[in-house]
C-alpha cells in the first residue's frame, strides 16, 4: 500500500522520535492499534479533529500538518500556552488508579467506538504534565508517546510507593529482566509491584513482590502477567 502524504509524515516523524505507532497511538488516548490501522489499513480514511489535535500535542507541529501531510511549525494561536515548546514533553495522566494493595482499575484494556467509527481508549485521560523533553528521552529513556502517568493506591509498595503518588509508566518495556517495579494487569486491575522472573521455571514464571512485609509475594506464569509497562519515576506530595 502507497502512502499517502499524512501517513508517510506521521511514520517519518515516528521514526525520527525513535518510539513506535503503538506508543503514539496510546498517548493519543487510541486503542495501541490505532495508527497501524491507519497508515497500513487505510482505517479510517482520514483522521478526525480529534486526532490531529493530539498529534500535534505529541509531534510539536500545526493540526493542519497531519491534514495534508505538509509539515508546518505549531503556531502561537495553535497552542493555547506559548510557554510550551517542543522542549517540553507531554505526558497523559489516564484517569485510573494503580493498586499498590487490592487492585486498581484497568488501564488500556477497554476501548470504544467512536462516532466516526475510530476505535478509542475508554480509559478517560483526566490531564497532562509537561516534563522538559531531554530529560524524559535521555534520563528516563522513554521514547515520544511511551510514557503514562497513573496515581497509586494501597499500601503494598510502602515505604518505597506510597498511596497518592503518581508514576510514571514506560508502556515500551514489559520485560521484567532486569527486575524492576511494573505496573501490570491482574484480571482484576491494575497493580504496581516489583517483578523478578522465576529462574528455570516451566512455564516460564514471574515472582510478584511488594516491599511491604505484610503483603506477601505469589507467582505468576508469563502468560497471567499481562505487564503493561516499567515504572520509570514518580512524585509525592511532601507533608
Amino acid at each position: 500500500m502507497k502512502l499517502d502524504a499524512v501517513r508517510q509524515l506521521i511514520s517519518e516523524l515516528v521514526a525520527r522520535d525513535e518510539t513506535d505507532l503503538a506508543a503514539v497511538s496510546r498517548s493519543m488516548g487510541r486503542n495501541h492499534a490505532y495508527l497501524h490501522q491507519f497508515i497500513h489499513q487505510g482505517k479510517p480514511k482520514r483522521l478526525n479533529e480529534e486526532s490531529r489535535a493530539a498529534l500535534s500535542r505529541i509531534f510539536r507541529l500545526s493540526p493542519r500538518s497531519f491534514q495534508d501531510g505538509v509539515k508546518r511549525p505549531l503556531e502561537q494561536h495553535e497552542d493555547q500556552d506559548p510557554g510550551r515548546s517542543r522542549e517540553y514533553i507531554g505526558i497523559p495522566e489516564n484517569d485510573i488508579r494503580g493498586g499498590a494493595g487490592g487492585g486498581g482499575t484497568s488501564f488500556g484494556t477497554r476501548s470504544r467506538t467512536d462516532v466516526d467509527g475510530n476505535t478509542v481508549s475508554a480509559d478517560p485521560i483526566k490531564g497532562m504534565w509537561y516534563l522538559p523533553t531531554a530529560y524524559v528521552q535521555h534520563e528516563l529513556h522513554v521514547p515520544s508517546g511511551g510514557g503514562h502517568i497513573i496515581e497509586v493506591i494501597g499500601d503494598s509498595m510502602s515505604p518505597t510507593l506510597n498511596a497518592g503518588d503518581r508514576v510514571m509508566i514506560d508502556v515500551t518495556d514489559k520485560n521484567p529482566t532486569p527486575p524492576g517495579i511494573f505496573a501490570l494487569f491482574d484480571g482484576y486491575g491494575v497493580i504496581v509491584k516489583r517483578l523478578e522472573r522465576v529462574a528455570r521455571a516451566e512455564p516460564p514464571a514471574i515472582r510478584v513482590i511488594s516491599d511491604n512485609p505484610h503483603h506477601g509475594p505469589f507467582e505468576l506464569t508469563s502468560d497471567e502477567a499481562h505487564i503493561i509497562g516499567r515504572v520509570v519515576w514518580f512524585a509525592r506530595r511532601l507533608s
